[in-house]
């Protein structure tokens, strides 16, 4: 393994992935369901290709855009 901070985030990414997938064939709402669990939990979204950082402005966004109704 390469770790997160070089290139081992897209590791985390497809790893997140593939388990998302496999829970969506028995929950239709397995992605928001898996985005919400990680943010209540404080874990960070793994990201494709880059390290995600604590200062990082997008965190946010995505917080923002990620509450189910």
């Amino acid at each position: 393994m390469l770790g997160d901070v070089h290139g081992g985030a897209v590791e985390d990414a497809m790893a997140l992935l593939y388990e998302t997938k496999v829970l969506q064939a028995e929950n239709e709402h397995a992605v928001a369901d898996k985005l919400n669990e990680l943010l209540e939990a404080g874990q960070k979204l793994p990201g494709l290709g880059h390290q995600l950082h604590d200062d990082d402005k997008s965190e946010a966004a995505i917080r923002t855009f990620s509450v189910v109704d």
